[in-house]
């Protein structure tokens, strides 16, 4: 079982007080990080105990993608969308086709790109850039 990438606070952080914190959140964010890390491709150092990120820059690409992950799934599309299998569908109506929304939210998909996580080989130098501070 990994731990989540994210802490209560931190996502309230994230959201900036924009949202109100859902009752289940510990378990959103655990779901969310579960989600990552079948997103990511880079590979990283984890703590033995906690399964979390020992690198710093790596923890703040994992805390805020997870954040941006559970803000979609409050904001969008709810967290049945990923446990029904409904993304990424084609959806057809009285002459209307449309594709369902993805499964990962794409802000959480552009921060692990960013931060070099949805990379085979991973820099340092990009992610510490976009994430070089603590606050988020």
């Amino acid at each position: 079982m990994v731990s989540a990438y994210a802490t209560t606070a931190e996502f309230n952080t994230y959201v900036d007080g924009s949202l109100t914190t859902p009752t289940d959140i510990a378990r959103l964010l655990t779901r969310a990080s579960e989600l990552m890390d079948d997103t990511i491709v880079a590979q990283f150092d984890a703590a033995v105990t906690t399964g979390l990120p020992t690198d710093s820059q790596t923890a703040l690409v994992m805390r805020d993608a997870t954040c941006a992950q559970v803000e979609f799934w409050v904001r969008a599309v709810s967290e049945d969308h990923d446990i029904e299998g409904l993304h990424s569908q084609q959806v057809s109506m009285q002459g209307l086709s449309t594709m369902t929304a993805p499964e990962v939210a794409p802000r959480a998909m552009r921060i692990l790109r960013i931060g070099g996580m949805r990379n085979l080989t991973r820099t340092s130098t990009t992610a510490s850039l976009f994430f070089g501070r603590e606050d988020g």
